[in-house]
């Protein structure tokens, strides 16, 4: 009767510690450091090699999102913000971007192939030295929400 009782009494202890260790802490998770940029200046690389504008950065991501569009002629966007990050998760699921990357957020809005607007939903846009596209999310109003909890993330909501 002792055997058992200190089998059944390590396997319960065992049994809690591998659920303690399974258990994901996503609240323990560093936010990313920001440098924030007052609008409609310049922001430059910490190398203090390349400078890239809110206008650019707009535009580079503006045309990264229009170009998966069904109609990109019809894209009609808010501007939400930028921020410039370095080494940055997305959310918690996705792969670390490497290096320092500006991300760009904001809502659009387009025709869908019945000729109808959808309505605005968020766009998440990052772009590595000012023109190059590294990874970009645009919401489709359903259960996938990347670009909106990747902009929370960063305060650009």
């Amino acid at each position: 009767m002792g055997k058992a009782v200190r089998i059944g009494s390590r396997l319960g202890l065992l049994l809690g510690l591998a659920g303690a260790l399974s258990t994901p802490n996503f609240a323990a998770a560093a936010p990313p450091q920001l440098d924030p940029v007052s609008p409609g200046t310049a922001a430059e690389e910490p190398s203090g090699s390349a400078v890239v504008d809110h206008a650019t950065l707009r535009m580079v991501a503006e045309n990264a999102v229009r170009s998966v569009m069904v109609d990109p002629d019809s894209a009609e966007f808010k501007y939400v913000g930028d921020a410039r990050v370095t080494d940055h998760r997305p959310t918690p699921f996705s792969s670390k971007i490497p290096g320092t990357v500006d991300i760009v957020c904001g809502m659009v809005n387009s025709r869908n192939r019945m000729g109808g607007y959808v309505g605005y939903v968020p766009y998440y846009v990052a772009i590595r030295n000012g023109t190059e596209v590294v990874t970009q999310a645009i919401d489709d109003g359903g259960r996938l929400k990347f670009a909106t909890v990747a902009c929370e993330r960063l305060g650009l909501q």
